[in-house]
């Protein structure tokens, strides 16, 4: 019996990291929105390498990042977009943000980047932020 309740503290304790982890990309996704939604400028929520976290992201930062060597020089749009967990349209009346089928693949890929880190991403806070 104390098996038993071992084992279901572990599943809820998982299903909680989960939780926290769709709520983060969540959160990311609408703060993308409302930055593009202010500047109109495209932006993309990708992975933080520092604090395994995310992070929302605009092409001019990610120019700034270049020129001091953070990111490849060769890196691309193609590869932002690629890479990211999710990306706004370029210009607000023109949609070229992603498809249906596009956003699944990339919040498959948010489900999968997460439970690589559940470890990880168990110690922080619900409150910290994206």
């Amino acid at each position: 019996m104390n098996k038993f309740i071992k084992e279901v503290k572990n599943d809820v304790s998982n299903l909680w990291v989960l939780l926290k982890v769709k709520w983060r990309l969540y959160a990311a996704i609408k703060m993308a929105d409302y930055k593009h939604f202010i500047n109109n400028k495209k932006y993309y929520v990708m992975p933080h390498g520092k604090s395994q976290g995310i992070m929302v992201i605009s092409r001019e930062e990610i120019k700034v990042l270049k020129k001091k060597g953070i990111i490849s020089k060769h890196a691309g749009a193609i590869e932002f977009q690629n890479e990211s967990f999710y990306y706004t349209p370029s210009q607000r009346g023109k949609y070229d943000g992603p498809s249906l089928r596009e956003r699944h693949e990339m919040r498959n890929r948010y489900t999968k980047y997460a439970k690589l880190l559940s470890p990880v991403m168990s110690k922080i806070k619900v409150g910290s932020p994206v």
